[in-house]
């Protein structure tokens, strides 16, 4: 027996998601979205390496942000319907990587007939 003590997960390399493996499909669907938005979406989050400081380009990153943060909301939800306390963190500075954050995940409770997933 494998007892979960906790999940951390890199969040990262957005433009190798895909609607097929994505956990929360059906979020994204009550949010009016489908696969061809959720493929849009998907490259939109590359957006956030634009060097550019332009006022476009400067929108474009905080949409490629906001994209990222709606794909990690439906993952995290996902965590949460199965019993895992979710928090996303920076885990270190945006100097470093754009690409900065993570999701930390632990079980609710340590019951004996909790959900696997």
């Amino acid at each position: 027996s494998v007892t979960t003590v906790g999940v951390v997960v890199a969040l990262c390399c957005y433009h190798l998601c895909s609607w097929d493996a994505y956990v929360n499909q059906g979020w994204i669907q009550k949010q009016g979205l489908n696969a061809a938005d959720f493929a849009q979406l998907v490259k939109i989050c590359s957006w956030c390496h634009i060097t550019e400081t332009d006022a476009t380009s400067l929108e474009k990153v905080t949409l490629a942000n906001l994209a990222k943060r709606f794909i990690d909301c439906g993952r995290a939800l996902y965590l949460q319907e199965h019993g895992f306390d979710v928090h996303l963190k920076a885990y270190v500075d945006t100097s470093v990587t754009k690409e900065n954050q993570c999701l930390l995940a632990q079980p609710t409770c340590s019951c004996p007939n909790s959900e696997t997933i």
